[in-house]
């Protein structure tokens, strides 16, 4: 009994201290299911996004779900602003910026846009020799958007939708990333961002990249195993061996 009572204890910081951690942190996920997605902007079929990781944003004005993956070469985003019903076509965009996470901190800093309804697509990049973002090219990068139709999996109802396919030969390949998210809705002259307690001036103001969230973890060491599941497997395998203990005791 004792020893279930510190399992219990154990499990509910543990519980604690990963919803803390978690709150700026996306969780990103393998599948094989991203070599079949069509970049048209929205969800092609009900199917298409599910075998991914889902995050979302949500209070009494904003509803936001973010789906990630990573799959050989590239990081994949779906951002479903079910929120944004009032479309405007060329004003309406989002943004998905990411930095290498090594030690120190990486100085490069690539942010991805797409605009609603356009092939305005482009990328940004900032490096330890700039002080600004300057626009760069780089083959198989994908950032389209469009309104979304009746595969939508979570709302009937039309509204703005992106779709992001990244290259890793561009990001590098790392297990941890910074991040920062930006949806704007032109209507309404309102960004939600991700993290959630970050507030731009404009669409176009990037936080530093200290207030940046963080992306866990593509390809090089996906953690199958988070230090949340090491604890828990710890304090059951200590629960296990003091009952053990006792139980030998008792016997002897």
């Amino acid at each position: 009994m004792f020893s279930l009572k510190i399992l219990i204890v154990v499990l509910s910081i543990s519980f604690l201290s990963v919803d803390a951690e978690r709150a700026n942190e996306i969780w990103i996920s393998i599948s094989e299911g991203m070599e079949d997605v069509i970049f048209d902007g929205k969800w092609t079929n009900y199917l298409e996004w599910k075998r991914s990781s889902l995050d979302s944003i949500q209070d009494e004005k904003t509803t936001l779900y973010i789906r990630s993956a990573h799959q050989g070469n590239f990081i994949y985003f779906l951002l479903d602003f079910v929120s944004d019903t009032h479309l405007d076509t060329g004003e309406d965009k989002a943004m998905i910026c990411l930095n290498p996470q090594e030690e120190p901190i990486s100085d490069e800093q690539f942010c991805f846009f797409s605009t609603l309804g356009t092939d305005n697509s482009k990328i940004l990049k900032k490096t330890i020799n700039s002080e600004n973002f300057v626009e760069i090219n780089y083959e198989n990068f994908v950032g389209i958007s469009n309104v979304s139709d009746e595969n939508d999996r979570y709302s009937p109802t039309p509204h703005s939708t992106y779709e992001f396919k990244i290259p890793t030969d561009l990001v590098e390949r790392n297990s941890e990333y910074g991040l920062y998210i930006a949806v704007y809705e032109a209507n309404a002259d309102r960004i939600v961002t991700f993290p959630t307690n970050l507030n731009p001036k404009n669409f176009d103001d990037i936080p530093e990249v200290t207030k940046w969230g963080k992306l866990v973890s593509p390809d090089k060491s996906l953690p199958e195993f988070h230090w949340f599941a090491i604890i828990t497997i710890t304090s059951i395998s200590l629960v296990i061996i003091l009952t053990r203990t006792r139980s030998i005791n008792y016997f002897k």
